[in-house]
């Protein structure tokens, strides 16, 4: 009966290990179609780094086709991912991460210096959409290779979940940078301990015990001086090793000046978040967060940007139209209207003619890429039909929409 027992054990912990999901939705950034709450964004920094890969391009995507990245500072606004996971984590869990990353281009100025990246779960979605560093507190930051790096390597660490956390956030954190300045300064003082410790043998081995056998009043004046000297050297000392706060620092996000200022964008691919069992992680495997694709339904068009105030699409929407053509052909009897939204601010008028243009530029953008106009109709509805609350900026963000209604496959 044991043996049955301890065998029937066995085979509940491999299902658990076979059947273990990847928290993280579309890990390798395969999908493009992905649910609309689960699509990774970038919610800080003025650019969109998701991108296409192929032979001709400076890097090739470990995995598939398709990659996304950050750029980081030390003294500009940081950029940074975010993703909502697919369960929250359970209270007291260790969890493993890992990722794969990429160098894109060569680090500049006093990029050497940075050795992080932090990492953030957390239980709320970002409500902010302006450029800024973000006051969290990541609970991982996994360390980066030094010099200029352009192969893919791969980044892993554990951490116990509080519970209830929702969403991951990747990026170059205030934390992480304090971080980096704490382990510098460490390096620092134990050079310095090991040259004073090398200075006061040296020293030791010529001390000049001579003052033993000076007259009172002669050896009274020598010591006097030598409390002098040490004193002196003890404040040289503190005013190297002083508080960050009291003095500048290599890495002060505020210093000016070209000497101090580094940018590095990173490439990643291939998250993987799964529980640790037995002191080892979780088997990885692939999670499916796809929209489904049939006749009534609707899809957003999470990345498709425009400029401001205008119907101009913005390079960065390349990716999701071309995956939005190649569906087109795919599916040569699929009909579809594009539908432009704005969000409640401004005049109602305005917006329902700003919503009209945008979608029919996406038409116009379609059929310029050889889709039969036929197949293809526009619409604009203005601030109608809202998704999220237009009373953040988070919420009239994502308001501001395009999106495609199957007619008919």
């Amino acid at each position: 009966m044991r043996i049955f027992g301890l065998f029937l054990f066995l085979i509940l912990i491999c299902f658990l290990q076979i059947s273990a999901q990847n928290l993280i939705p579309n890990a390798g950034f395969e999908e493009i179609f992905t649910r609309s709450e689960l699509q990774w964004v970038q919610p800080q920094g003025p650019f969109y780094h998701y991108e296409e890969t192929n032979m001709s391009t400076a890097h090739k995507a470990l995995k598939g086709r398709y990659v996304n990245g950050i750029c980081m500072y030390n003294n500009e606004p940081n950029e940074y991912l975010h993703v909502k996971l697919l369960e929250p984590l359970a209270a007291g869990q260790i969890y493993h991460l890992e990722l794969s990353a990429i160098l894109m281009l060569a680090k500049c100025f006093k990029a050497e210096e940075q050795r992080f990246i932090g990492v953030h779960f957390g239980d709320k979605r970002l409500n902010t959409h302006l450029p800024g560093d973000l006051g969290l507190k990541p609970q991982v930051n996994l360390e980066l290779p030094p010099g200029n790096r352009f192969q893919w390597f791969q980044m892993a660490d554990t951490f116990r979940a509080m519970g209830g956390e929702q969403y991951m956030t990747l990026g170059y954190f205030p934390g992480t940078q304090l971080l980096e300045s704490m382990v510098k300064a460490q390096d620092a003082f134990f050079e310095e301990l090991d040259r004073n410790a090398e200075a006061r043998e040296k020293a030791n081995e010529r001390t000049d015990m001579a003052y033993l056998y000076m007259p009172p009043d002669e050896q009274k004046k020598y010591l006097k001086e030598q409390k002098k000297k040490k004193k002196k050297v003890s404040e040289s000392n503190f005013n190297h090793y002083r508080k960050p706060e009291d003095r500048k620092s290599d890495l002060d996000p505020f210093q000016s000046g070209l000497q101090a200022f580094f940018s590095v964008r990173y490439y990643f691919d291939e998250f993987c978040l799964t529980p640790f069992q037995d002191g080892s992680p979780v088997e990885c495997n692939p999670t499916v967060a796809r929209e489904e694709i049939a006749e009534g339904r609707t899809i957003n068009l999470r990345n498709v940007f425009f400029d401001l105030d205008k119907a101009n699409l913005l390079d960065e929407s390349v990716i999701q139209l071309k995956a939005l053509k190649k569906l087109l052909e795919d599916n040569p009897a699929m009909r579809i209207e594009i539908r432009g939204y704005t969000d409640s601010q401004g005049d109602d008028q305005y917006n329902l003619t700003l919503s009209r243009q945008r979608a029919a530029a996406v038409v116009e953008w379609l059929v310029n890429q050889g889709i039969s106009a036929g197949r293809l109709q526009s619409a604009g509805f203005g601030e109608a039909d809202p998704v999220e609350t237009n009373e953040t900026e988070a919420g009239r963000a994502l308001n501001r929409r395009v999106t495609f209604y199957i007619l008919s496959m």
